[in-house]
Formats: structure tokens, sequence, C-alpha cells
């Protein structure tokens, strides 16, 4: 799993803890969509740019693929 990578000075400026995000799976477990739901901006276009690589195991609903829909929040530490 890519983790997200947001820049120390942003974590410092804005307090930056996280994000949340909604991401639409395709049949193949690959995100087809992300939307933002909360989250500084710059600690949100880390967070799409990391789930962008993520992969899921494709949801199956009587044994065929189907999309699925979850949000997801991202915490990160602050260091």
């Amino acid at each position: 799993m890519v983790r997200p990578v947001v820049p120390p000075h942003a974590r410092l400026r804005d307090f930056v803890e996280g994000a949340a995000v909604e991401v639409e799976i395709d049949k193949a477990g690959m995100p087809s969509s992300i939307k933002v739901l909360k989250g500084a901006p710059v600690a949100a276009n880390a967070v799409v740019a990391a789930v962008k690589q993520w992969r899921w195991k494709p949801l199956k609903l009587n044994g065929v693929a189907v999309e699925a829909v979850t949000t997801i929040s991202v915490n990160f530490e602050v260091r």
C-alpha cells in the first residue's frame, strides 16, 4: 500500500492530520473515482495520489465481480 506523502512544512503550517476520501472501486479492484470529503488541500492531494495506486480484491456478489464505493480516512503521523 502506497502511503500519502505530505510535505513537513504543510503539517506544521496547516496542522494537517489527515483526510477522508470516497473511492469508487471498479470490477477489477482499481479505483475509478476518488472524491475528497475532508482535509486540507495539500493533504487531500497527497491522499488522492496515493489512493490512485491502491488495489483492492474485487468485490463479488453471487460469484460475479461488482463495483463498490467506500470511504477511507487517512491519518498522518506528525513527527
